[in-house]
């Protein structure tokens, strides 16, 4: 009888020890961190494309993950820097941003090669979707290298993603839009940015052009 209870109790005991790691492992994903490095999947997805994109390797470290928490409500999606100007601006799509028509105040940022968060400021951001026009405009002095502006208006090639929400790293333009890819930036065969993905069908997107407009109404 002995035997049987202390059976009964290492298998009880195993069985709670297995709730609390799975339980702590939901709480890491919903605060947007990872147990398990994707780097070796993304080194995979880099080499397969290092040969037609120039700098692959630098243009996917200018991808961040971003996590937006109100209260109970938590959002996580893509967004990117860019150089324009002699300065660096994280962009992302305004509906990722926002809860019930409000602004999300907590809000944070990792690049796909970094392990620190930043909180950058936010300086605009703009929705109207029936010119496509869905974008934030952050500012953090800790943003130092960002992508270049197309300004020759090339086919979209390409849709980056960040490593922390398991989408692709790189992906083709013309491939269906994940959940959590909202943010993304689209670029052309040269690595350079011309769009920001906003919707599932990928025909419709904000044109870097907006968020250029919108820099240069802010100067």
């Amino acid at each position: 009888m002995k035997k049987i209870i202390f059976i009964i109790l290492i298998s009880t005991t195993v069985f709670i020890l297995s709730m609390l790691i799975i339980a702590e492992i939901f709480l890491l994903n919903e605060l947007g961190f990872t147990l398990i490095s994707n780097n070796s999947n993304m080194q995979r997805e880099i080499i397969k494309y290092e040969n037609i994109i120039p700098n692959l390797d630098e243009s996917i470290n200018n991808v961040y993950f971003g996590i937006a928490i109100d209260k109970f409500y938590i959002v996580k999606f893509t967004a990117f820097s860019i150089e324009y100007e002699n300065k660096y601006y994280l962009i992302t799509a305004k509906h990722s941003i926002i809860n019930k028509d409000k602004i999300i105040k907590n809000i944070r940022f990792k690049s796909n090669s970094g392990s620190a968060w930043i909180y950058p400021e936010l300086l605009y951001c703009k929705d109207n979707f029936s010119n496509n026009d869905d974008l934030a405009i952050f500012y953090s002095d800790k943003i130092n290298n960002g992508f270049k502006i197309d300004t020759e208006n090339d086919k979209p090639n390409y849709v980056l993603g960040n490593k922390y929400l398991n989408i692709n790293i790189i992906r083709n333009f013309n491939i269906k839009t994940k959940k959590g890819e909202s943010g993304s930036p689209i670029i052309d065969s040269d690595g350079e940015v011309m769009g920001i993905i906003i919707n599932t069908d990928n025909r419709f997107y904000t044109p870097i052009n907006s968020v250029v407009q919108a820099i240069d109404n802010l100067n």
